[in-house]
């Protein structure tokens, strides 16, 4: 079978959208592991114990350059923030895993165990040792850039959207036209933003009526505000999908074409949730 490749782009986002004729791609599995063995009372340290933990669970946003508000790379940092880090993977505020368990199991789940939670604890009572640097894990490494490698197809915004420094969440719609005039398969959409620290998720839409378009002409800015959008059409599309994207997101593909069939060109509308005043410049 032929895979066709195309390539779209915003100066806040950078939608990618990946194009094929097949209807069936691979899984990319992620693995992880508790540690299993039992420790005496002041044994856990960091680089044996907790930085695989952190490493695993935490660093694909708290790095430099991630979404998150900090680095959590290296025993310093971790060091100083470990008694926050204990109350809020004790209470599963952190990492955001928002299914409650034991209602059947999700791909790529980011949930701690009850272990590694607890070894966290004990580790910060127990005084949070850094240990031997030999036991210590490698460093993490990080793409800043697309995820899922080149896309086939790459849109923009046509202008940056400036969040005010003060205030509350900001719910921001974008109205982004897609390039395409014949029928495609879609298996995996990215969003990179321009800056990942006041972006908080996104929701997608298509909306081939123009009610978008026309929200976007009523407002002075790029874009239209409200969280809650109505797009003019008996039938949501893609039909029966939910788009949603976050930052630390599975980089995994969905092994079916799942966003449907485009037939002419469709309006994108990607409805964003910027962050509070505190993460913002």
């Amino acid at each position: 079978m032929r895979t066709i490749k195309l390539t779209i782009s915003i100066s806040v986002f950078v939608i990618a959208i990946a194009f094929h004729v097949t209807t069936s791609v691979g899984l990319m599995e992620a693995s992880s592991s508790d540690a299993e063995a039992s420790h005496a009372p002041g044994t856990l340290t960091f680089n044996k114990d907790i930085a695989p933990i952190i490493f695993q669970n935490c660093a694909v946003c708290h790095h430099p350059g991630g979404a998150g508000p900090f680095s959590l790379l290296n025993y310093q940092d971790v060091r100083k923030r470990a008694e926050q880090i204990a109350v809020v993977t004790e209470s599963r505020y952190m990492p955001p895993w928002l299914p409650e368990p034991g209602y059947g199991e999700f791909a790529d789940e980011r949930r701690l165990s009850d272990k590694q939670i607890e070894m966290i604890r004990r580790w910060v009572k127990d005084g949070a040792t850094e240990g031997l640097s030999s036991d210590l894990p490698p460093t993490p490494k990080f793409n800043e850039g697309w995820q899922l490698g080149r896309p086939d197809l790459v849109v923009k915004m046509p202008e940056a959207y400036t969040l005010p420094a003060g205030g509350t969440d900001v719910f921001r719609n974008f109205v982004i036209p897609i390039p395409v005039t014949t029928m495609r398969y879609v298996k995996a959409v990215e969003i990179l933003p321009g800056n990942k620290k006041i972006v908080h998720h996104a929701n997608l839409l298509i909306d081939r009526t123009q009610s978008s378009r026309r929200l976007d002409a009523q407002d002075p800015e790029i874009g239209f505000g409200g969280m809650d959008v109505v797009v003019e059409s008996e039938s949501f599309d893609p039909d029966s999908h939910f788009l949603f994207w976050k930052p630390g997101a599975s980089r995994g593909l969905n092994p079916m074409a799942w966003l449907g069939v485009w037939t002419r060109a469709p309006i994108w509308l990607s409805t964003c949730t910027c962050n509070p005043p505190a993460n913002r410049k």
